[in-house]
């Protein structure tokens, strides 16, 4: 019984100090401990061929519309922007809608500074198109576009190649569309295109489709398509797997150095009431190359992936998306999931970009340059921007990017980063106009702090820091590093005191002031003992290391033959330089004149439940090692108990 009676008292201070330790995890800690489901596999797509047709019809002036479009509102609506950028000043963006012409056409417009002004000019006329997506073709100012077919042209089932050579010479522009409808697609939802320039001149990239079909032994429902060229003739290509469906967003990239593709979607699945993620890598200079398929979701069936974007370079790959749960739908962040290799079955833990209470949501991401990428999102109707230098494995203070005045129109596809990530687009609305507008910002001229250091050097962007001191080199700059002398990439603070864990003298519970009375290391919010017996045991509020008297007889520590236990008359009856007050019974903290289980249970909580204080401090170190702990008790068991040496307390 006494056994299991000592063995219930250890539990229940493991279980004291685990409650206090995890009062409340870190957003790091707690989307690195969900865990997830992967599942990878080698596919073989099915496929279909067919040649394009040249889209034609480019209405550079738009003259009188027909009578089935009479009666529409004309109003300034400019919805889901896109945005190429050359990197050579010269822009491309497209939009659904345009000012003081009836809705339901994708206008596309050209900027030669930057997109300080633009080209009010043009579209092809095909009512109701939606979603348009938009890219640099690597090559002077040669621009690729495309957007998701209406359900009117072809029963939705078309897809298409818009090509700007040069987006101020209007008589260069055509177009193209594969009419797989005779194949039985149709009711196409979402279209994001990829580029690359890297093979043959005809050989521009490709689309990730999501469309449905309906034919003799394939029936397929917002499925997840690959459309692509493949010769100079204009044959193109419809890779599918047939097994998957229910996707609602795609976006997709090129990794330019591997030349592996990515097409990322958020999947419902209906089985689970679960939205997971898909990822299909193909190889863009070899189409025929096995396919890979990833499946990936939460565990928990009430945490959700939406929303999913992504960007690779040289096998670094980062895909960031909204998360929720059901608990609170209304809660969305922003992660991500990063490997280094390529490889879809190495993917990270979740790790949090922009996760607050508030609700993140919308992310869209860019690679810039060496392991440097970019990532917007949408928060209380402003867009914000930040940055990663490691390939996504921490991200900088955030920075907003719309104006003040501006109050962001939040949807998906709502904003969109131009090639480079150095040019952002995105829809907004003041606040006294019902009017949707789109604006352009340069985040390699943004500035919030106004201190003169740009969004992609500025280690405070939100605080001016002209030196940019930095003492802990760990990216954040003094000025807004919530540890300035401890390295902590991850700024987390599990408190929310902007005092961060690696620093806070109490992690889990909000001390801004971090007091400390007795200088133990442990804040007075969570300092249940404030520690006075190893630091300060008088507790006059001067630390051991200090007091000349830590016992306050009036004799000096370095006379006194008990210097933490007061004794005036400095009575030692047996000689041995220790007074009377203080001579002990090693193992003996209750000073009863015995050892026994009741010492045991004294030591355990005078130790670590805030019991009260032992007669001699030093009774309670039964191991002999000049200190007290957790092995002290252990080897008090282990004499009582099961045979083990005597208490060796050092004299």
């Amino acid at each position: 019984m006494k056994r299991i009676g000592f063995l219930a008292i250890v539990l229940s201070f493991w279980v004291y100090v685990s409650a206090a330790a995890s009062d409340q995890p870190s957003v790091s800690k707690k989307y690195a401990d969900m865990s997830m489901e992967n599942r990878v596999s080698a596919v073989k797509p099915d496929g279909v061929l067919l040649r394009a047709d040249q889209l034609v019809k480019l209405d550079e002036n738009f003259p009188g519309f027909g009578s089935s479009q009479a009666g529409f509102d004309r109003a300034v609506t400019h919805l889901h922007p896109a945005l190429g950028d050359a990197a050579n000043d010269t822009l491309i963006r497209g939009y659904q809608n345009h000012e003081g012409l009836p809705e339901g056409y994708i206008w596309w417009n050209g900027s030669d500074d930057n997109g300080a002004t633009w080209e009010l000019c043009c579209a092809w006329d095909l009512y109701g198109a939606t979603y348009p997506s938009v890219g640099y073709s690597g090559t002077n100012s040669r621009f690729y576009g495309t957007f998701v077919c209406p359900p009117t042209f072809q029963a939705g089932g078309a897809f298409f190649l818009l090509v700007f050579p040069d987006p101020f010479v209007v008589g260069g522009w055509y177009g193209w569309f594969a009419p797989w409808n005779v194949y039985g697609f149709h009711g196409a939802k979402m279209v994001h295109l990829a580029l690359d320039n890297s093979l043959e001149s005809w050989n521009w990239g490709f689309q990730s489709v999501i469309a449905s079909r309906t034919s003799t032994g394939s029936n397929l429902y917002d499925a997840p398509h690959i459309f692509y060229q493949i010769n100079s003739a204009g044959d193109t290509w419809l890779s599918y797997v047939s097994s998957i469906d229910s996707c609602k967003t795609t976006k997709a990239c090129i990794d330019h150095v591997s030349l592996l593709t990515y097409a990322v979607y958020d999947r419902y699945v209906h089985s689970d009431d679960q939205y997971e993620l898909v990822v299909r890598q193909d190889h863009f200079d070899d189409w025929d190359a096995p396919t890979e398929i990833l499946h990936k979701s939460f565990t928990d069936p009430d945490s959700h992936i939406r929303y999913p974007a992504v960007a690779a370079n040289d096998n670094h790959i980062i895909i960031a998306a909204s998360v929720y749960n059901d608990s609170d739908p209304a809660d969305f962040d922003i992660v991500c999931w990063i490997t280094n290799d390529g490889d879809l079955n190495n993917f990270s833990a979740a790790i949090p970009i922009a996760a607050t209470a508030d609700e993140e949501n919308y992310s869209d991401i860019e690679y810039v340059s060496g392991e440097t990428y970019v990532v917007t999102y949408v928060k209380n109707g402003a867009l914000f921007a930040t940055r990663t230098e490691n390939s996504g494995q921490t991200w900088s203070v955030p920075e907003q990017v719309s104006d003040p005045a501006e109050t962001v129109v939040a949807e998906y596809r709502c904003s969109d980063l131009g090639d480079g990530g150095q040019a952002v687009i995105y829809q907004y609305t003041s606040a006294k106009s019902g009017d949707i507008e789109v604006n352009t910002k340069r985040l390699n001229l943004l500035d919030t702090d106004g201190d003169g250091i740009y969004f992609f050097a500025d280690n405070c962007p939100t605080i001016p820091n002209t030196a940019q001191d930095d003492n802990d080199s760990d990216g954040f700059g003094n000025a807004c590093d919530n540890c300035p002398d401890f390295a902590n990439v991850g700024q987390e603070d599990d408190d929310n005191d902007s005092v961060g864990d690696d620093c806070d003298n109490c992690p889990a519970h909000y001390n801004p002031a971090q007091t400390d009375t007795d200088g133990d290391d442990i804040g007075d919010v969570c300092d249940d003992c404030d520690s006075f017996f190893e630091n300060d045991f008088d507790r006059d509020g001067i630390l051991n290391a200090d007091d000349p008297d830590d016992d306050d007889d009036t004799i000096a520590d370095i006379d006194d033959n008990c210097p933490l236990v007061a004794n005036f008359d400095q009575t030692d009856s047996n000689s041995d330089g220790r007074g009377d007050a203080c001579d002990y019974l090693c193992g003996d903290p209750n000073a009863d004149g015995s050892i026994n289980i009741i010492d045991i249970i004294f030591m355990v909580s005078a130790g670590f439940k805030c019991g009260p204080f032992p007669v001699v401090y030093e009774s309670m170190d039964a191991n002999g090692d000049g200190d007290f702990n957790i092995l002290d008790t252990v080897w008090m068991v282990n004499h009582k108990f099961k045979g083990g040496p005597a208490p060796i307390c050092q004299p």
